[in-house]
């Protein structure tokens, strides 16, 4: 890749295996990593194992689970797929995102939570809407932060914000912002 080339800062690992629309990616900064440790698919998320510059071991995930048009089976399926995914890799600094298909006043939601802060993990989630449909709008996109990111970034004064980028949205040609 060129160097000026707008996504020579980041590594980029993807997979159109997965099932969603285009297929996942996730793009990591290159200061930030020393080395790529390994690369995971499921079928509803990819994720990325690496050493930071401190050589401290980090995973990041992303994810992308059913829409509302398929069972509350399928959607159990996806937890659980993840869920064993995480039990290889506790007490990792673990960072989990993507579009959940589930909001907080949801039960699909509520399972979802429940599995994951029995792990330790926090929900991040933006102020904003994520997803824009043509009748309504609703917040599908957030981010699971694990105990040890929590610890980490404990010492900082007031919340996590979590950014949305609606013009990123328009340009992909997406239903969804980047958050």
């Amino acid at each position: 890749m060129p160097p000026h080339h707008e996504l020579s800062e980041f590594r980029v690992f993807g997979s159109s295996a997965v099932e969603s629309y285009l297929g996942q990616v996730i793009l990591l900064d290159r200061g930030s990593i020393r080395q790529t440790v390994g690369s995971y698919a499921g079928r509803r998320y990819i994720a990325v194992k690496y050493l930071d510059c401190q050589g401290l071991p980090r995973l990041f995930v992303s994810v992308h689970f059913p829409h509302s048009e398929q069972s509350d089976d399928t959607y159990r399926e996806a937890i659980y797929e993840l869920s064993s995914f995480l039990q290889l890799h506790i007490g990792t600094f673990t960072v989990i995102g993507g579009d959940w298909n589930t909001q907080p006043d949801e039960l699909r939601f509520t399972e979802l939570a429940l599995m994951l802060t029995e792990r330790g993990f926090q929900m991040q989630a933006p102020a904003e809407n994520t997803w824009h449909g043509r009748l309504s709008h609703k917040t599908f996109d957030y981010f699971f932060l694990s105990r040890t990111v929590i610890e980490k970034l404990s010492p900082l004064p007031g919340p996590v914000a979590v950014a949305t980028h609606a013009d990123a949205a328009t340009e992909l040609r997406s239903d969804h912002d980047l958050v």
